[in-house]
């Protein structure tokens, strides 16, 4: 059996965002190898979310994101349990990441094929496993519960409006006859 070291359970503990007791429990179950604890770990948080699948979601946040070119705005709503998780920085920072999944990899109208999709910072999980492992994480329920891509076809801008407190939000096109205009920082003001 491998010597677990607290060096060693702070490095899972950084890397999964997992409690001190579980990292410890992990890595002595896989004998002090990080990637199945990882692993461990990942499944775990799995099975947290499936016990907590019944609970309602009716707190959460949207957030957006539009291209340099403001020819792709992106809107991603995310809900969750209670007003305390939506205002914490690390689900904020979740749903940032959700944001730019969606930006970047294109995905198509449904959410179960955005669920389904390999996720952008890690193609070796789905959306649904990085949702999953967030919930083992934070400890309450929540879901990806909408969101939307739009890409101008046409001469235009995209932006976006998110009402505080980040319940409600918008995207916006705004289309004009020349590329100029388009580009003019005075028309991207008015929008």
């Amino acid at each position: 059996m491998a010597d677990i070291t607290v060096e060693l359970i702070k490095t899972l503990r950084e890397k999964t965002n997992a409690g001190m007791m579980d990292c410890k429990a992990a890595l002595t179950e896989a004998g002090g190898d990080m990637a199945e604890a990882e692993v461990i770990l990942r499944k775990k948080g799995i099975t947290g979310a499936e016990k907590k699948a019944g609970r309602a979601t009716s707190e959460g946040v949207i957030a957006s994101r539009i291209d340099d070119d403001a020819k792709t705005g992106v809107l991603v709503g995310v809900s969750c349990e209670t007003d305390f998780v939506a205002k914490n920085e690390n689900f904020q920072s979740f749903v940032d990441g959700l944001v730019n999944h969606v930006a970047e990899a294109a995905p198509v109208a449904t959410l179960d094929e955005l669920l389904a999709q390999p996720y952008v910072g890690d193609e070796s999980l789905t959306v649904s496993d990085v949702v999953k492992a967030k919930i083992g994480e934070l400890g309450e329920n929540m879901a990806l519960s909408r969101f939307a891509r739009y890409t101008v076809d046409g001469e235009g801008v995209v932006a976006t409006y998110i009402h505080p407190p980040g319940k409600v939000g918008v995207l916006l096109e705004a289309g004009c006859g020349k590329a100029e205009t388009a580009q003019n920082a005075g028309f991207r003001e008015v929008v």
